[in-house]
């Protein structure tokens, strides 16, 4: 069995995926050569992710903004540079900064920002992998497959997507990994922290995926193919008359009306509620736009934001929450000291008090949107 981090059911055959050693020196030839190396890597990366940006809508664009961010910390470089300043490689002192970083996010204990360890990791083997040229395994998978492996990085993710896989099953990860927010995104069904269950699959064996209980099974018989198909066919059946009755009004067996209202992040969620039949967002979390990034959003890009959400779902209400940093969603440009206990020291409207301008900003752009 195994966490559920996207529901779902899928059946396909078993595509193993295994992560490529990415070998390094330790010693470099020189500082000044191996600075130039790292730079040229980092905008070849850099490049990589932006193409992938192009395009993308949802989960995938919040995620690729968050790498681009974090191809370009400058923390990140100042720890390199100071590697290669004593004699390291480009690659071993990229890998030094990683890894000196993901140390002190272990060291908060904070759940949340563990997880997003993956991020780091994800983007030192895409500049390890272009400075080595060691190709990173995850874009070769046949098209309908399931893929198995022990964990998966978000950018390797987003190249499978091309191949359309038919679910996810991961040893490790968590249900609030960026890989489990990007395949509820793509409504791909995924499972994680399957651990040893895992072991005995191997390429191409027929699996079922049931993302709905927790497990997979492998296909011992055309039976068992016969029953996950009929389980199949069901919940496509549930979802086109859940969908056809969407824009219904909702109200319960006595008759009493309910709203349903969305929680939404970015006008892409607002475009993808109003087609779910969404009567308004009770819940607009502005401070994805404040997140993964060197410095605040402008009044005029919060204010385009906003204004994009409240087109989006076409003159019904819309609540926007006001800042809300701190806790397990810090900002790189907002020190806040460590905290035994975030929730009750520097977090949500208090920071936004220490830091007036913040919130003033926030509000200009709040007030500047035009009903529909």
């Amino acid at each position: 069995g195994g966490v559920i981090a996207s529901p779902g059911l899928a059946m396909g055959p078993a595509a193993r995926l295994r992560q490529a050693e990415i070998v390094v020196a330790r010693d470099g030839t020189g500082a000044a050569q191996e600075r130039a190396a790292l730079l040229a890597a980092r905008d070849e990366v850099r490049g990589q992710i932006a193409a992938r940006t192009d395009g993308a809508e949802g989960s995938v664009a919040a995620v690729m903004h968050a790498h681009l961010a974090l191809i370009d910390d400058p923390e990140l470089l100042a720890g390199a540079e100071k590697r290669m300043a004593e004699g390291r490689s480009a690659g071993f002192a990229w890998r030094g900064a990683i890894h000196h970083q993901i140390d002190a996010i272990r060291a908060t204990g904070n759940a949340h920002l563990i997880e997003r360890i993956d991020d780091l990791v994800d983007i030192e083997r895409q500049l390890l992998s272009t400075l080595t040229g060691t190709p990173v395994d995850g874009a070769t998978t046949p098209v309908g497959a399931i893929v198995v492996a022990d964990d998966l990085l978000p950018s390797q993710l987003v190249a499978l997507a091309a191949n359309k896989p038919a679910g996810i099953c991961l040893a490790r990860g968590g249900p609030t990994s960026h890989v489990a927010i990007l395949c509820a995104g793509m409504g791909l069904p995924a499972l994680v922290a399957m651990g040893d269950a895992l072991d005995a699959v191997e390429d191409g064996m027929p699996l079922l995926l049931d993302a709905e209980m927790g497990h997979v099974t492998i296909a011992s018989s055309p039976a068992d193919v016969d029953v996950f198909t009929a389980r199949l066919a069901k919940r496509a059946a549930r979802r086109e008359a859940a969908q056809s009755a969407a824009r219904d009004a909702c109200q319960t067996a006595d008759g009493t009306r309910i709203e349903i209202f969305a929680n939404i992040g970015t006008v892409e969620d607002a475009v993808l509620a109003a087609a779910q039949g969404a009567e308004g967002s009770g819940l607009v979390r502005s401070e994805f736009l404040f997140l993964d990034r060197d410095t605040a959003p402008s009044e005029d890009e919060q204010h385009s934001a906003y204004q994009g959400i409240a087109d989006a779902l076409a003159g019904k209400p819309v609540i926007i929450r006001l800042l809300d940093i701190g806790g397990d969603k810090p900002a790189a440009y907002i020190p806040i000291d460590a905290e035994e206990n975030p929730a009750l020291g520097q977090r949500g409207i208090r920071v936004a008090l220490a830091h007036p301008g913040l919130l003033e900003t926030q509000i200009r752009a709040i007030l500047r949107v035009e009903p529909v």
